[in-house]
């Protein structure tokens, strides 16, 4: 399964908003470092020395980071993305270990682990710079990690789906999110990270509660359903790994 190319709506969201926002700011600020930089280093002379050039590279990286920040463009440096369902018991008790905390909470929410997710890349991207930057990234965050078929780097998180069959859970190294489908093919994702709620033509709805505990997001979610579900519209109740797959390639085209 290859990940498709990410769809920009017809008119900016609140969510990209923020983003070009944060990009103008880390630009300005990433000029403003470039000019004392060259400014107290030609004060000493007039060739800058090597320590001088060594700190332009500390704004560049700045904004590149900024940039792979976001899932559209991460996706874009890491090429062809594949989508798995991971069923390797090694890997999975990985998983289980680095999500421990996050699991046990769901689980007295009311949810179960329904199957572990994965996307891999080809290794060979690690030699370009972007993908070396964006795996660094995902390690330092503990994101769980492995060779897969040889060549391919695949990192993996549980999918929990709640009893009532009304949400997934998917928790990541950035926090968590949950995603519910509804029968007229609108999907409603709440996530406890990142800034700016969004929605789309599509009807892609992203609500966003930064730094909310696991609880106080599911509540959010589930009054968010609440408002969005109807007789006419009721809550499409599918629990299944090509569901989930389903969810996140809507998500993706916000």
């Amino acid at each position: 399964m290859n990940a498709e190319a990410n769809t920009a709506p017809s008119q900016p969201t609140n969510a990209s908003r923020a983003t070009q926002s944060a990009l103008i700011r880390t630009g300005l600020m990433s000029i403003w470092i470039v000019f004392l930089v060259l400014r107290v280093g030609l004060r000493h002379g007039n060739h800058l020395s090597p320590i001088y050039l060594w700190l332009l590279v500390f704004p560049a990286a700045l904004l590149l980071l900024l940039v792979l920040g976001s899932r559209s463009a991460s996706r874009w440096t890491l090429g062809n993305v594949q989508r798995i369902q991971i069923s390797s018991p090694e890997f999975e008790q990985k998983m289980r270990n680095r999500y421990s905390a996050e699991i046990s909470q769901l689980s007295s929410l009311g949810f179960d682990c329904a199957f572990f997710f994965g996307e891999s890349f080809s290794l060979f991207r690690l030699f370009l710079i972007f993908p070396a930057m964006v795996t660094f990234s995902m390690l330092r965050r503990g994101v769980a990690m492995t060779i897969y078929q040889g060549t391919r780097l695949l990192n993996g998180n549980p999918v929990l789906v709640s009893r009532d069959k009304r949400a997934f859970a998917h928790p990541n190294g950035l926090g968590l999110s949950f995603h519910t489908s509804f029968r007229d093919g609108s999907l409603l994702v709440s996530k406890n990270y990142g800034e700016g709620d969004s929605s789309s033509a599509s009807q892609v709805t992203i609500k966003r509660y930064n730094g909310a505990s696991i609880g106080e997001c599911w509540a959010q979610h589930q009054r968010s359903i609440s408002l969005l579900e109807s007789d006419a519209n009721p809550v499409d109740r599918q629990s299944t790994f090509d569901a989930y797959c389903d969810d996140i390639r809507k998500e993706e085209k916000l």
